[in-house]
Formats: C-alpha cells, structure tokens, sequence
C-alpha cells in the first residue's frame, strides 16, 4: 500500500534516499536563497526524486536555464515539473 510521508530537511543535504520521492514542493523558497545556491538545491531534488517524480516551485519561481533539460514543465499554470526520465 502506498503511504504519504513528510520529511523537512535541509535543502542542501535532504535526508532521503536517492530516487525515492514521487513528489519535492520548494513552494516560494528560491526566491528566498541566494541564486548562486540554485543548481546544488536542484541538484539534491533531482537526487531524490524518482523519474517521473514531480517537482512543485512558487508562482514567482523559474528552473534555471542550466536545469531545463532536467524536467518537462507538467502544468505551467501551477509551477509543476515531472523529472526527466533518464
């Protein structure tokens, strides 16, 4: 049976295994870390999430150019991101 669980963490080293997750929110969080610290935040999420696994940003929040090719914009209107299937 699938359970829901939640895990808070620091963002730069989430205690999760790798590609585990089916779903990271960093609802309105970029906008509050400096962008030089972007890609090592991005590069974690990545890290944890599954393939096909999404990724939920704020409204104001963007994927960084770099990170692009790394997620197919699921549902632009609500900031939804599924991870790149390898």
């Amino acid at each position: 049976a699938r359970r829901v669980g939640f895990v808070q963490g620091d963002v730069f080293r989430l205690p999760i295994a790798s590609e585990v997750a089916d779903l990271v929110l960093l609802r309105h969080l970029l906008i509050f870390i400096q962008s030089h610290h972007h890609d090592k935040i991005l590069a974690e999420v990545h890290r944890v999430l599954r393939p096909g696994g999404r990724l939920v940003l704020g409204s104001v929040e963007r994927i960084p150019p770099a990170w692009e090719a790394a997620w197919v914009p699921e549902a632009p209107t609500w900031h939804v991101f599924r991870k790149v299937t390898e």
